[in-house]
């Protein structure tokens, strides 16, 4: 069960994407973070819910899942847990940059 329900981030009031340095983080569900930034939200929630929910997550315990590696390399850099997902199933329509719903077998 998620400890809120409310929305953060960029874009928690609607569409609005951008770096979530400046982003305010005050949930466990964060919208609108530019890639390569989405990390950043992840320190600002864990660093929300130990203060305000006195809950405790370790950076090894953390998982990330994305569909591109400029995502995901970051993340390592703070001691996260990250994986690329959609491997095998690129969206050729936006030129293979992003992946297509889900992941597949082989991307395990």
């Amino acid at each position: 069960k998620l400890p809120l329900f409310t929305w953060s981030g960029p874009s928690a009031l609607g569409e609005n994407r951008s770096n979530c340095s400046d982003a305010e983080v005050n949930s466990t569900l964060v919208a609108g973070c530019t890639d390569g930034t989405k990390q950043i939200a992840v320190e600002k929630m864990l660093v929300w819910m130990e203060q305000e929910l006195k809950i405790k997550i370790e950076a090894q315990h953390v998982w990330h899942f994305d569909d591109r590696a400029g995502n995901v390399l970051p993340f390592a850099e703070l001691g996260f847990n990250a994986r690329m997902v959609s491997c095998n199933s690129r969206d050729m329509a936006r030129g293979g940059d992003v992946g297509s719903w889900g992941g597949t077998l082989q991307d395990g």
